[in-house]
């Protein structure tokens, strides 16, 4: 079943408050502002045929980690650990604070 990211902004909105820490021009600042166009979530409805389940990890966010995973050149253990504890990641995927991300295995294709 797909996953979609939530839109609403909450009380652990890392976006809505600490975006002002990310670089102008940073990769993690483009992809806070831009993962949603570049990596829109119904165009990976095909990917996922099934209404059944529990939804997915919203595509986007997992193209959006695969790109800071190339970039940073880490493991899918290591761009999990970044995905738990760091700012920026959390900024450019558009996760709440208190997100604890996910297993590796789900990077593995």
């Amino acid at each position: 079943m797909l996953g979609s990211e939530d839109n609403q902004v909450g009380l652990t909105d890392t976006e809505a408050f600490c975006s002002k820490l990310l670089k102008p021009g940073s990769i993690y600042e483009f992809l806070s502002k831009n993962r949603r166009r570049l990596f829109p979530d119904e165009k990976f409805v095909h990917l996922y045929p099934s209404k059944l389940g529990r939804p997915s990890i919203p595509p986007s966010t997992i193209a959006s980690i695969m790109v800071l995973q190339t970039l940073e050149g880490l493991s899918d253990r290591e761009a999990m650990e970044q995905v738990r504890s760091n700012l920026y990641w959390k900024m450019a995927l558009g996760l709440r604070l208190d997100d604890e991300g996910f297993s590796p295995n789900v990077l593995n294709l």
